[in-house]
């Protein structure tokens, strides 16, 4: 997913893309690049059977 689709479907349920990106990943928006990625912070036993 983009983020300009990710930011786009949350902005839907009233939320702007500066909250999104302070409160949500922890930088401006000015600080987001062309190329993201938005990792999930889960520890590994979440993801056991992953390999």
């Amino acid at each position: 997913m983009d983020y300009n689709r990710l930011i786009d479907g949350i902005k839907r349920f009233g939320s702007s893309e500066r909250e999104i990106c302070i409160h949500g990943i922890g930088i401006l928006p000015e600080q987001v690049n062309e190329n993201v990625i938005i990792a999930p912070w889960w520890e590994s036993y979440f993801l056991q059977d992953l390999g």
